[in-house]
């Protein structure tokens, strides 16, 4: 017997550490014009500032809101996770902190999904900071329908939809007993959006602005390769083949690991410390020995030009990193 869901629509905000930006997101949230039974989940991961102060404050504008705080940090995973056990609604959606919604986002989403009775819908996103505000370059022109072996394969692709869980709303049913990686520092969210994408027959891309994400000045992109972390990201993109089940997803699948095989060769040459860069060429190598990347596979698996003139960038790439080793070992 299934038991009616409590709500037509859960959102779920993991929070830690941003009382600069969390009044502002719940805020665009409050004033979103949301006809249906909506529960408002804030998942305070144990934050030393002042973000848990901010979360109260904002709950009187906020109806069916609750606060779920952690005992101790866990990670942007565990609370996402968190908030997946306590939700309570047919459809499923998650929000940033620092990010904004406009305010008939959740509406056009939800609406959407309902009347085509969809899996996953991902509406189009702006990139904004304090100076300016653009439309993302993977967004939608006009609205598309896609189904079973489309739907994990637009995801692999990674033209049109990118593997982070904002921006979309999920059927319940479809996420099922999913959950976010935990102990993953790089790509847990693609790892999570594949599973479900997979489990997915429906995806709907909608081509009007749903979400607003928030450019934030991070630190190096090279702690990501002094720390290692960026082996968990290869891992990553590893575990996702998991779930590619056709030739056409298979197909899909290789373009992923030639966009990550060119996006990790390019921060690789930005390296300043040569033990480092040394250590990261190598890996790069194994890498591509692993997934048996080469142009003569592109060519014979008919990817197109885009795709023979990334591995072919990547190819430069990793030759001038191979040159720029040779040096430091001299």
């Amino acid at each position: 017997m299934n038991i009616p869901a409590a709500y037509d629509l859960s959102v779920i905000i993991p929070a830690y550490n941003v009382e600069e930006y969390v009044d502002e997101c719940l805020a665009s949230l409050a004033l979103c014009t949301f006809k249906q039974r909506l529960e408002i989940l804030i998942i305070d991961d144990c934050s030393t500032d002042n973000t848990p102060t901010r979360c109260q404050e904002q709950l009187s504008q906020l109806n069916n809101a609750r606060i779920i705080k952690h005992s101790h940090n866990q990670g942007a995973a565990a609370a996402r996770n968190t908030g997946l056990d306590a939700a309570q609604g047919s459809y499923i959606c998650f929000i940033d902190p620092d990010d904004t919604l406009p305010v008939d986002a959740l509406q056009k989403l939800y609406d959407t999904a309902t009347h085509y009775d969809a899996d996953i819908v991902k509406g189009n996103n702006t990139l904004f900071n304090d100076k300016k505000s653009v439309a993302a370059g993977y967004n939608c022109k006009s609205s598309q329908l896609l189904r079973g072996e489309e739907v994990l394969g637009c995801l692999l692709a990674q033209e049109l939809v990118r593997g982070h869980p904002w921006g979309k709303i999920f059927k319940r049913a479809c996420i099922a007993n999913t959950r976010f990686p935990i102990g993953v520092r790089m790509a847990e969210d693609l790892v999570f959006c594949a599973e479900v994408f997979s489990n997915a027959s429906k995806f709907i891309l909608l081509d009007q602005t749903t979400y607003h994400y928030r450019l934030r000045k991070t630190g190096a992109s090279g702690s990501k390769y002094s720390s290692g972390a960026y082996l968990d990201w290869l891992n990553s993109i590893d575990r996702c083949a998991h779930f590619v089940r056709t030739k056409f997803q298979e197909k899909q699948y290789i373009k992923l690991q030639v966009r990550t095989l060119l996006q990790l060769v390019r921060e690789a040459l930005k390296i300043e410390d040569e033990q480092c860069r040394l250590t990261v060429n190598q890996e790069v190598h194994k890498q591509l020995k692993t997934w048996g990347l080469s142009k003569r596979r592109v060519i014979k698996e008919k990817l197109g030009l885009s795709v023979l003139f990334r591995l072919a960038k990547a190819e430069r790439g990793l030759r001038k990193l191979n040159k720029d080793s040779s040096v430091a070992l001299q």
